[in-house]
């Protein structure tokens, strides 16, 4: 009986921290460093890196309070649903490696680099070959507003229900990619 009793108290005490851990209140914000062979932790992202300041690894300075416009380190990834507005190469606040603004707030005319590719349900409407706003990558001029007669550049997949009435190759516009003009089936 004891047994039991022990057991129920385990099983209670672990529903009450359960529900003291799994609150409803928002993450608090941190920022705080670590060295890369310990990785980053789920949530956090890369803002700065110290070369080589961990016993031969690199210090990296990381948070999980995302804000828009963001700068990160992209060595070290960039979380989904957010999108790279523009960015540096080979930056010393990254260790040397790229530096990106991200945002999750897209608008139509945005332009994104394509560090981060084109969100779903958006098209290019123009592009620039190696952009040094992207960190020498592409760099899309993107919109969700789409008008039968729309031209979008091959950087971006055809919309579902969209057809293609019409292609320029290799246009300059496009960081020489294939122009489309679409229509709406």
């Amino acid at each position: 009986m004891l047994r039991h009793g022990l057991a129920a108290l385990a099983v209670l005490g672990l529903t009450v921290v359960g529900t003291v851990a799994g609150n409803t209140e928002p993450a608090r914000a941190d920022s705080t460093v670590v060295c890369a062979n310990a990785g980053v932790p789920a949530g956090y992202v890369v803002t700065g890196v110290g070369i080589n300041q961990c016993a031969g690894y690199h210090r990296l300075a990381i948070t999980n309070d995302l804000y828009e416009g963001i700068p990160v380190c992209s060595l070290w990834g960039i979380p989904g649903g957010w999108y790279a507005t523009g960015g540096s190469a080979n930056d010393a606040t990254c260790g040397y490696s790229n530096r990106f603004q991200i945002r999750t707030g897209l608008y139509d005319g945005i332009s994104v680099c394509a560090a981060t590719g084109i969100p779903g349900g958006w098209i290019a409407t123009g592009a620039r070959s190696n952009d040094p706003n992207c960190a020498n990558l592409n760099r899309y001029q993107i919109t969700s507003s789409l008008y039968d007669g729309i031209s979008m550049c091959a950087a971006s997949d055809v919309p579902g229900g969209w057809v293609v009435t019409q292609v320029l190759a290799n246009d300059p516009n496009c960081a020489y990619l294939n122009r489309y003009v679409i229509r709406r089936l």
